[in-house]
């Protein structure tokens, strides 16, 4: 390495960062910089005579140094070496030495962090296997949180948690050796959730403030904890462990706690609540084996207890500013629940009152009532609301449900079932909702003779003219998921007068956005096989085929 040119400058730069003289430190590490901003210099890491240069940057007093050195190993493992190229890591003691800097300023630390996932990608068996780094983040976790509780948890803890989820995510084999490390956050998480509810009143006068659930800085912490659960249950292997160790009932119950009588949650702890609902309602989304195991880890029972009040916050004197953000929430986790099967099942199911229920943490009954039946009716009668944001979740919603699953000989019945046999409570909801508004009440006895479904229809063409962009691409989802299934082109394209003209009418929609949404929704009307039967079979839908077959051979943009 001497012998190079290359190699010789770069024994000397580093020869310079042993110095104690910080001014000298900072130009040598300027010229380094300057040296490694082309990534042909990086080979020369994996010289043997380069390792006591880097062992010294990793051991040195100086924070800048060990940020930089470690920082460019990581570069040098990203664009340089393949993974059977990294021997040099073990041979050179490297890994044990940025193991250490895990519990150094925040700036190396951060380094520390990259440069393990860095080598995670290459080859997770370099961490995991090495037990040097074993038992240096053992020691650094358990001197660090024995004696905490989740809420002091601090950016050390956090970041190891954080590398460890990460490597956890790239396989079943790297989750089972990361397991020890996730341990302590796991323990800590289920233990912070069984405690007992604090109200603002009683934790002002605590010893332990910090564990106040209403301090917004903890709850801030429980809300990073959360944010990394969740990516580890991103997995099928980090899910089935989520439900192993009892985190998915310690998440559900600290839900519980956010709902009456539980003191009102604060603006943190309603964000916190806000995730965890859109958790639950991914997890059950992924398929029925995961949506059997979220009931399994939590209750059939209390599961939809907090979906059910916060969709009912509009209904409540309890709905304020911020609730908006809790319902879009709810609307959005019961529209992922109802995505399969099971989780439709579920969301149809009757909610009982809510004081046949009692909170796990308080010991006393839930006191809110819930004004809609079941999940579903909830969700659509949100579809009328006055408040724009939330109407235009509830579409979303339902036109992702609608959509879901590439509808089948099982899911198909089972949506036309909720679509009919809801919608004209839906309907009395809506008129409920716009009774005193002239516009509302004309369209209401125009309409009156018509069943309620068709007027559900008529009500989404009419929002089609109104001037708001994301309002039409809501109503625009809900019109494709229905032209998903045979039942929905019917309803659309033979007992809804004027839709396909309205529709096929290019100059009903001017943005580049909109235009794609119709296209997309003639598509599925027309342009789908086992659809084509139902055109047929119908002499007045026949003429209206090949118009809405023409628009789509005209393309997108197709200019009158």
């Amino acid at each position: 390495m001497q012998s190079s040119p290359d190699g010789a400058r770069l024994l000397s730069l580093f020869s310079r960062l042993g110095t104690q003289d910080e001014d000298a430190i900072d130009d040598a590490l300027w010229d380094m910089r300057d040296f490694f901003k082309q990534d042909d210099k990086f080979s020369i890491f994996q010289s043997p005579e380069m390792s006591p240069f880097l062992q010294q940057g990793l051991a040195s007093s100086h924070a800048p140094v060990r940020a930089f050195t470690i920082a460019h190993i990581k570069t040098a493992i990203t664009k340089t070496y393949s993974p059977s190229e990294l021997s040099f890591l073990i041979n050179a003691n490297i890994l044990p030495l940025v193991a250490k800097c895990f519990a150094d300023e925040l700036s190396v630390a951060k380094e520390a962090n990259l440069l393990f996932l860095a080598v995670a990608q290459k080859d997770a068996n370099l961490i995991l296997a090495n037990q040097q780094v074993a038992a240096i983040i053992d020691e650094i976790l358990t001197k660090r949180t024995t004696s905490k509780q989740l809420t002091q948890f601090d950016s050390i803890e956090l970041r190891i948690f954080e590398t460890f989820v990460d490597i956890s995510t790239l396989s079943r084999v790297a989750l089972d050796a990361c397991v020890p490390r996730l341990q302590h956050l796991v323990s800590h998480f289920t233990s912070y959730a069984s405690r007992p509810i604090t109200s603002s009143s009683s934790s002002s006068s605590s010893s332990t403030p910090s564990s106040s659930k209403d301090d917004p800085f903890s709850v801030l912490i429980v809300l990073n904890v959360v944010e990394l659960l969740e990516k580890l249950g991103s997995t099928s292997w980090g899910l089935e462990y989520l439900f192993s160790t009892g985190v998915l009932t310690a998440m559900h119950r600290l839900l519980l706690n956010t709902l009456p009588p539980s003191p009102p949650p604060g603006r943190s702890e309603t964000v916190l609540a806000n995730r965890l609902l859109r958790f639950e309602g991914s997890i059950a989304a992924r398929g029925s084996a995961q949506t059997q195991q979220l009931l399994d880890a939590t209750s059939p029972s209390s599961l939809p207890l907090p979906f059910a009040f916060y969709m009912s916050l509009y209904h409540m004197d309890a709905y304020s500013d911020y609730s908006v953000e809790s319902l879009e929430a709810a609307i959005s986790a019961v529209g992922s629940m109802c995505t399969n099967v099971r989780g439709l099942d579920l969301c149809m199911t009757p909610l009982q009152p809510s004081s046949a229920y009692t909170n796990p943490s308080s010991g006393l009954p839930f006191e809110f009532a819930f004004p809609f039946p079941n999940l579903v009716a909830s969700l659509l009668s949100l579809l009328f609301v006055q408040t724009r944001e939330l109407s235009i979740c509830a579409m979303h919603a339902l036109g992702g449900i609608l959509m879901s699953e590439k509808p089948n000989l099982e899911t198909s019945p089972k949506l036309q079932q909720i679509f009919t046999s809801i919608m004209p409570e839906v309907m009395r909801t809506y008129s409920t909702f716009h009774s005193g508004a002239s516009s509302s009440s004309s369209s209401s006895s125009s309409s009156s003779d018509l069943h309620p479904e068709t007027e559900f229809i008529h009500y989404l063409l009419s929002l089609l003219t109104k001037p708001f962009e994301e309002v039409r691409y809501a109503v625009f989802h809900v019109l494709q998921g229905l032209a998903c299934h045979g039942w929905g082109v019917l309803l659309l394209a033979k007992h809804t007068p004027g839709f396909v003209e309205f529709v096929g009418n290019r100059s009903t929609e001017t943005t580049k956005s909109g235009k794609e949404w119709k296209f997309a929704i003639i598509q599925r009307l027309v342009a789908t096989g086992d659809h084509d039967k139902i055109w047929n079979n119908f002499a007045d839908m026949t003429s209206a085929a090949v118009s809405l077959k023409r628009y789509i051979a005209q393309g997108v943009f197709f200019v009158p």
